[in-house]
């Protein structure tokens, strides 16, 4: 059949109307113990005790009105449910955010050292440490007060590990050993008032003792770059390493490391050559004015021939122009609007305009201390001054951080995250240049800030384009990335590499060459803007859940290193439907405590032979930085039920069956010998794209999860996705009674049957999938 006789398949859509009732059950049981109250007793009374005495030894100059204290759990009790609700309200105790922790897990046959946990940072009075000792002390065994005393594994002061002392990948020199003066960036605590509130006049008390503090160690505090982000308190001071541990003492400090510095660009003085090759042609067409990039970056030439038609640049900073830094975002510029140029080859038209922003150089008395704040806070303003402009935005330059699962979330990322969730943004970010040929994959070579965000997508480079095969550039970072989405980067896109260098627009009119994430970034979210005049209100739901589903060429041992893999470069083809396939985008709100139920594209009459299904599931969840063990505030939990009519029936002392409701006979004769059937349909385990790390972790908090399954088609029969959605606040579960939100999802679903050419046709006459409507018109796409 010539290609214009084919059947059209459009990748289909629907909204709320497509969604069904469904719930899922959770059969908990009864909770394992792994310490009794006695126990408890012993180890935290004398606990209780020394924090009581240093407290009342506690100068009012290192103290607000309140004094802050960590408590541990045992990770046993690491799930939301197992807040210890009642001893903290009975101790009139104030959550201001976690700490990671280690600890030892004990189960009923086995014990475990040195497993992941947390510590539940507290907002304490006097008399609240008073009170817990009496509870402690007093307890009954079987009051509520006990079981959250055996919850927890130590009490204590916040320690030294509030202390970092040397930037990543940072090696100590003599000058460092001696005692340079050094920028530091303080995090403190939310300034909590005895009556337990957040206070302005709290918050001014901590400020004025940390201020004298700073200045009677003969530092300085850079009151000029001071930022609050969710009740958190960033100020940078200029202090002696010498005297850090002094500064130490104050306890509402939360933590403190060296000022993050922005990484270095990679530009064409180190890692870039000019190329001598013609320009190609300006191609003919171009973008609707509406849809625009927003770019963050080095500078423009706005002059160059493929560039001027698509560009506009806004100076952010009075720095004069540096030649180095507008290389290098003349580069960006051009792999936003054409990705990377192949010599010989005709290029494609733009399919979005670029509004450039130039902040680099910082302008004069911003030196490279102060360089991250100033930008991100350049960032910030430009965002929110037009908050409609954009649906797209790319940052291919961040701080030299990466992931700290043991420290607070990097100001950038935190930033980032909560401007893609209040104004719908899709940030796409590179990982950085950090990676190596040698994966440690939890050390200094992991994504770097804003790249960690769990709202954004963190694309990596791989060393060939499409069709080529996939392997990552050996400089690229990898994941995992930071609870919340740990496969970060989320894909890679073509970047460069030694032997084939990543081409596009220089300064001056030519043409230049060099590699880096930084370019496959904007490749990327080239990609995704090839959506934008085909797709009405392309939110970063969507554009995330698109891409991680349509990702390809990596396998889960590669996740790390790849994400989901080689990111699209033109979505307008995968927005139809091969033969013997069908997808389905379901955009919907879900609110707390309601089950959603979705059909898979599955026709009721079947398929013929193995049925691939894959599902992706996006959204973009409101952040705590308070809280960096459990960042993300919303998540959905999925359930796949492949086949409505099989259920599990148990008997004591028998093994379990399963059973076909259809098959009546043997479902009744079960019953009248004493079977009991299970309340809904078995669900199965789907293959999900997860990292090593994570899956000894509750998924559920992840905000894009990708899911891949093959069955025998006898398998299916009325398959379908329950999609629950679960919000936590200060480390517990909001009752569904109590919850403030709402939840926007993308979920995006495939079924492929190779035995069945005319699957997409069977879906649509199904009436269950009247509803279904194509995402998008069909375009016609250049080959």
């Amino acid at each position: 059949m010539e290609a214009s006789e084919r059947p059209s398949r459009p990748v289909l859509t629907a909204g709320a109307d497509f969604a069904g009732e469904g719930s899922i059950s959770y059969g908990f049981g009864d909770k394992y113990a792994p310490q009794t109250l006695v126990e408890a007793r012993r180890v935290l009374g004398p606990q209780v005790a020394s924090v009581r005495e240093s407290v009342a030894a506690l100068p009012d100059r290192l103290r607000g009105e309140r004094v802050y204290v960590r408590a541990t759990l045992l990770p046993n009790y690491l799930a939301g449910s197992y807040h210890p609700d009642e001893l903290r309200e009975a101790a009139d105790l104030v959550v201001v955010g976690t700490r990671p922790a280690r600890g030892t897990l004990k189960r009923p046959k086995s014990v475990e050292h040195d497993c992941p946990t947390k510590a539940l940072l507290l907002a304490a009075t006097g008399e609240s440490l008073e009170t817990l000792a009496e509870l402690v002390e007093r307890a009954q065994p079987d009051s509520k007060f006990a079981k959250d005393l055996i919850k927890l594994q130590d009490f204590a002061l916040p320690g030294t590990e509030r202390v970092t002392t040397s930037r990543p990948r940072e090696r100590p020199t003599d000058e460092q050993e001696t005692d340079e003066e050094v920028v530091w960036e303080a995090v403190l605590h939310p300034a909590v008032d005895r009556g337990g509130r957040i206070s302005r006049e709290a918050h001014e008390l901590v400020l004025a003792r940390w201020g004298a503090l700073v200045e009677s160690l003969e530092g300085e505090v850079r009151s000029a770059y001071e930022r609050e982000v969710a009740n958190l308190t960033f100020v940078p001071v200029r202090l002696r390493r010498s005297r850090v541990s002094e500064l130490a003492k104050f306890n509402p400090l939360r933590s403190i490391r060296p000022m993050p510095r922005m990484r270095p660009l990679p530009v064409p003085g180190s890692r870039g050559v000019p190329v001598g090759a013609a320009v190609p042609s300006v191609p003919p067409g171009g973008p609707r004015a509406s849809d625009r990039i927003a770019v963050f970056d080095g500078g423009v030439d706005n002059s160059h021939p493929l560039l001027a038609p698509f560009v506009t640049e806004g100076d952010l900073t009075s720095a004069a122009r540096d030649d180095d830094a507008v290389a290098h975002g003349t580069l960006v510029t051009s792999a936003l609007l054409y990705g990377p140029v192949e010599l010989g080859r005709a290029l494609e038209p733009p399919p979005a305009h670029v509004d450039h922003f130039r902040v680099l150089p910082p302008p004069p008395g911003v030196d490279e201390d102060d360089e991250p704040y100033w930008v991100l806070d350049r960032v910030v303003e430009t965002l929110r001054a037009h908050p409609d402009r954009w649906r797209l935005v790319n940052l291919s330059y961040g701080p030299d951080e990466t992931v700290d699962e043991g420290g607070d979330v990097d100001r950038f990322t935190a930033e980032v995250d909560l401007l893609a969730y209040d104004l719908g943004l899709t940030f796409v970010v590179a990982v950085g240049n950090e990676g190596s040929s040698t994966i440690s994959t939890l050390g200094d070579d992991r994504v770097m800030a804003p790249a960690d965000g769990v709202n954004v997508l963190g694309v990596g480079a791989c060393d060939a384009p499409a069709p080529e095969a996939l392997t990552r550039a050996d400089y690229s970072c990898v994941g995992p990335g930071r609870p919340g989405l740990r496969v970060q980067p989320l894909g890679v896109s073509f970047g460069g590499a030694h032997a084939r260098l990543f081409t596009g627009a220089a300064p001056n009119g030519g043409l230049q060459a060099s590699l880096g994430t930084s370019f496959a970034a904007p490749s990327a979210a080239r990609g995704l803007a090839t959506l934008l005049p085909v797709v009405p209100e392309l939110s970063p739901t969507l554009a995330r859940g698109l891409a991680a589903h349509f990702a390809d060429g990596a396998d889960t041992a590669e996740l790390v290193e790849l994400g989901y893999g080689r990111l699209p470069g033109d979505y307008r083809p995968l927005l139809e439907c091969s033969e013997g396939e069908v997808t389905v985008v379901v955009r919907d709100t879900i609110q707390r405590g309601g089950g959603r139920s979705y059909a898979l594209p599955y026709p009721r009459g079947g398929a013929g032979g193995i049925v691939e299904t894959r599902w992706t599931i996006s959204f973009t969840s409101p952040t705590d930085p308070q809280d960096p063990v459990e960042y993300t505030l919303a998540g959905l939990e999925l359930l796949f039920r492949p086949h409505v009519m099989r259920y599990k029936m148990t008997k004591k002392g028998e093994k379990p069956k399963t059973v076909d409701l259809r098959e009546s006979n043997a479902l009744n004769q079960l019953l009248t010998d004493g079977w009991e059937l299970g309340r809904q349909p078995l669900p199965r385990p789907a293959k999900q794209w997860r990292s090593e790390q994570t899956l000894r972790e509750d998924g559920k908090w992840e905000t894009v999860m990708r899911h891949e399954d093959s069955m025998r088609s006898a398998s299916l029969f009325l398959p379908e996705l329950i999609v629950a959605y679960l919000e936590r606040s200060q480390g517990k579960l909001v009752p569904a009674r109590s919850a403030q939100r709402e939840l926007d999802f993308t979920l995006v679903m495939t079924v492929r049957s190779r035995r069945t050419a005319d699957i997409y046709e069977r879906v649509l006459a199904d009436s269950r999938f009247h509803v279904l409507t194509p995402l998008a018109p069909v375009v016609a796409v250049q080959a």
